[in-house]
């Protein structure tokens, strides 16, 4: 699998421009750092999200064939049939599906990959822009350009996580808390 960020690449094209130290640094610490974080949330996102879904999905399939074989002979019946391995493999299998599909929506790495990979990837595409003095950047060096970038590195960092705020707190609103019991 290819790599999206290959962050020593990134420090060494931060190194090559035409700013002071601090603003390299600035470039480091909040550019950077920031698309490597989004780029690692992603990554990881990405792999729990396709194991659940790729459980879920086998899962899936596999439970009703299961159920459907074992109880060719005889009705469904735990009773009867404690020592038929089949229905025991389809009742476990049954339980990872559906602990599986809680858990993806429970921690939404499918949603957070898809977020995580679009922050990153419209930070990454600002800071080519600034790097390479296109977009509005044109017609500027990178010192005159440096507020400009900054403050839409900060902008896309604080948009970010403004909606990563507000999409949790509405989840948390929207879930029923059942009332506690008063004695």
């Amino acid at each position: 699998m290819s790599k999206l960020v290959d962050p020593a690449a990134l420090e060494a094209s931060i190194d090559l421009l035409e700013l002071d130290n601090s603003q390299k640094q600035f470039i480091k610490d909040r550019w950077l750092s920031y698309v490597i974080h989004w780029d690692t949330r992603a990554s990881v996102s990405k792999k729990k999200y396709y194991a659940l879904k790729t459980i879920i999905v086998i899962g899936s399939v596999v439970t009703p064939a299961l159920i459907g074989t074992a109880a060719l002979p005889t009705s469904f019946n735990i009773s009867k049939s404690a020592t038929n391995p089949i229905q025991w493999i389809a009742f476990g299998l049954s339980l990872l599906v559906g602990i599986c599909a809680a858990l993806e929506e429970l921690y939404r790495y499918g949603e957070i990959w898809r977020e995580k990979r679009a922050a990153g990837e419209v930070l990454k595409s600002a800071g080519w822009r600034f790097f390479q003095i296109a977009g509005k950047y044109k017609g500027k060096n990178h010192k005159e350009s440096f507020p400009d970038f900054a403050g839409e590195v900060e902008d896309t960092i604080e948009h970010e996580i403004k909606d990563y705020f507000l999409v949790n707190q509405k989840k948390q609103d929207e879930m029923i808390i059942p009332p506690s019991p008063i004695h």
